[in-house]
């Protein structure tokens, strides 16, 4: 989660060195997304990014969704884009990882608080699709590269989704979360 005025912008040397990825199955993606709001907007920008199990990038996206702009309910939005997109792409095992543990907890015991109950029970319609799914908080560090896309779809405004490439703006980023999968 951002909040613009609160923020620093993510550079690689905010990176802490001692966050490192718990090793994944040969066929299981790690899907981080996050979100950007600002405060005076009732938009906020998401992003998505997925990794394989040995750290490349299989498929990006960032998206400006419309709406309430309340931190907790724009993260809420921002994990039902991240499952919906993959399932659109088709990956049947997946790990979520997000900074808000607020929605990690609420996905993981299908809480269904009330100003974001209804996209909790969405994303819990969409989960039995998958061979096999959990969600893991994680700290604002290891995310870096989710945040940077959301911050992107907050100043381009645009739906962009990219396969199977790193992306300019946010390379730094992506090079050190990968160097710290653990295999």
């Amino acid at each position: 989660m951002e909040h613009q005025e609160e923020k620093a912008a993510t550079e690689p040397n905010n990176i802490i060195s001692h966050i490192r990825w718990k090793a994944l199955d040969y066929d299981t993606y790690k899907v981080n997304w996050d979100v950007s709001v600002k405060a005076a907007s009732r938009r906020f920008g998401v992003g998505i990014i997925v990794w394989d199990f040995i750290g490349h990038v299989c498929a990006a996206s960032c998206l400006v969704q419309e709406g309430r702009s309340e931190p907790t309910v724009a993260e809420a939005m921002g994990a039902l884009s991240a499952v919906e997109f993959c399932r659109d792409l088709g990956f049947q095992k997946i790990v979520l990882e997000e900074d808000s543990k607020a929605v990690v907890q609420a996905v993981k015991g299908g809480a269904t608080w009330s100003n974001f109950g209804q996209i909790i029970e969405d994303i819990h319609t969409i989960l039995p699709g998958f061979r096999s799914w959990r969600v893991e908080h994680v700290r604002r560090e290891a995310n870096g590269a989710a945040n940077g896309l959301a911050r992107a779809a907050g100043i381009n405004g645009k739906h962009r989704v990219w396969m199977e490439e790193v992306l300019d703006f946010i390379h730094d980023v992506v090079t050190l979360e990968s160097s710290a999968l653990v295999v």
